[in-house]
């Protein structure tokens, strides 16, 4: 693949690479001119990532996920009196929960309130968005319906003390 990056002066100086090389520190031309031996693991990995997603079930695992995911972002909806931000085909394997919050809703407390799911071995991203938080949740073949009672029980008890 090929890349074009233009960058304001002033916007230069916090824009680094993801792979670091010998250009490190020595301005944004240097580091972005070369970024170091390729590396063509990813590409290498495709037949073998194909090949296990069909061994889970390809189509039918999309379909159950997707299917688990809606079941999930309800369940967590009703549990918390709230909505569901998104329905249909386009949400594919993930659900978006608007979260009731009576303070304002912030970049802060949303990080507040994932900060606390993740202390609590559960991670999810949530999001301020015009005004309101919101949820994203996802599924995939480890999850199970009873991976969204325990986010829905979690997500009510940090609200609570939000």
């Amino acid at each position: 693949g090929s890349a074009f990056l233009w960058a304001r002066a002033d916007r230069q100086a916090d824009l680094h690479p993801v792979v670091i090389s010998h250009g490190f520190g020595k301005g944004f031309l240097a580091e972005f001119d070369w970024t170091g031996t390729r590396d063509p693991s990813p590409a290498l990995c495709v037949p073998a990532a194909l090949d296990f997603h069909a061994r889970l079930g390809g189509p039918s695992l999309r379909a159950r996920n997707a299917a688990l995911a809606a079941e999930g972002a309800a369940l967590v909806a009703q549990r918390l009196n709230s909505e569901i931000g998104a329905h249909g085909e386009l949400t594919a394997a993930m659900g978006l929960v608007r979260l009731p919050v009576a303070q304002p809703a912030d970049d802060a407390l949303a990080w507040n309130i994932r900060g606390r799911l993740m202390d609590a071995a559960c991670d999810a991203p949530v999001h301020a968005l015009d005004g309101a938080l919101w949820l994203r949740l996802s599924a995939f073949a480890y999850n199970e319906a009873d991976d969204y009672v325990r986010l829905a029980d979690l997500l009510a008890q940090v609200l609570r003390t939000a």
